[in-house]
């Protein structure tokens, strides 16, 4: 008698022809992906090279002048006075450039770091979408794709040579770590973003009600915190009091003497010559995010991953038009 085939151990590959035929939309699919990111990446190149030559006034009056102390005073040695309003992460990265690529002409070698993290911002972007539709190939690469283009993120770097999209990366990094359960990697994440800019607190009263409702560990506040302070230590080491180091980000608030620069939330009202009650400005802030906080713990909606990214979609959204002293 004939005997039936025995089964096999694992899915395996149908027999017969119609193998050849269920494999090749798979394949086309992939295929198709990598050339959409292709033109995605190539795309994003083309818009930006019109604007390589273009020097801004940030340029002009800031970023060059610390490229070119750097320069001169022996790149990383250099880290130990204080030349800059910025933080020192971005220094660190001003510095590796002028190290590895002294030729390059100053104005390239610093539009080179913040574009560069353009495409990790995209990485990112479209990781954080692959969660939301993992059936998807295309998707989370039209979404990175659409990272690069946006003009903000092409003028922040491209033409103006400013460094949002580096502290921004880590931000969208620890939202996806956020999304995949990760908590100390999340606030590992948003620590070395604060360490970039302090803009990334925009994403704290967020931080702060998943605390609340117990989707993240208090204990990962002493993880961003430790992130934080690790990305002062190459500045400190280098001779830098680590005083300073702690109040750069409180010497920024006197740069400007006005309550708004000319950014549209209410500190437009006052006039500036009550630049003086900034503070109380903070003080008003922080008042709101707890009255939230309230808001938030009394809530029964389940923290589904919409949730978690409306709530910091939210955060930050409302702190730039809550607090004084913002920038446009």
């Amino acid at each position: 008698m004939s005997r039936e085939p025995a089964p096999r151990n694992g899915p395996g590959p149908p027999a017969g022809p119609g193998a050849v035929r269920a494999v090749r939309p798979r394949a086309s699919a992939g295929v198709l992906t990598v050339a959409l990111a292709v033109a995605g990446v190539l795309a994003a190149v083309a818009v930006r090279l019109p604007w390589l030559g273009y020097e801004s006034d940030d340029y002009l009056i800031a970023l060059s002048r610390w490229y070119a102390f750097l320069a001169a005073n022996d790149h990383f040695a250099a880290l130990q006075h204080d030349f800059s309003v910025y933080n020192p992460p971005y220094l660190y990265l001003l510095a590796t450039v002028s190290v590895l690529l002294p030729d390059l002409p100053d104005l390239l070698a610093i539009k080179i770091v913040s574009m560069a993290f353009d495409f990790a911002l995209a990485f990112f972007v479209g990781k954080c979408v692959a969660l939301r539709s993992p059936r998807s190939q295309s998707l989370p690469v039209l979404a990175g794709i659409a990272a690069l283009l946006l003009p903000t993120v092409v003028a922040n770097s491209a033409a103006w040579a400013q460094a949002d999209s580096i502290y921004t990366t880590f931000l969208v990094a620890g939202l996806y770590f956020l999304l995949r359960g990760k908590g100390a990697w999340a606030f590992a994440a948003f620590g070395v973003a604060f360490g970039f800019k302090a803009q990334a607190l925009f994403l704290a009263p967020a931080l702060w009600w998943l605390a609340k409702k117990k989707a993240v560990e208090p204990r990962h506040f002493l993880v961003g915190g430790a992130a934080y302070l690790a990305t002062l230590l190459p500045a400190w080491i280098a001779g830098r009091p680590l005083w300073d180091l702690l109040t750069v980000y409180a010497a920024q608030t006197q740069v400007y003497a006005g309550l708004s620069l000319d950014f549209p939330n209410l500190w437009q009202i006052p006039p500036d010559r009550w630049h003086f009650v900034w503070p109380l400005g903070v003080a008003f802030a922080v008042l709101v995010v707890l009255a939230l906080t309230r808001v938030v713990e009394r809530s029964r909606t389940a923290l589904t991953p919409e949730i978690v990214v409306t709530l910091t979609a939210f955060s930050a959204l409302l702190l730039p038009y809550l607090l004084p002293k913002m920038g446009s």
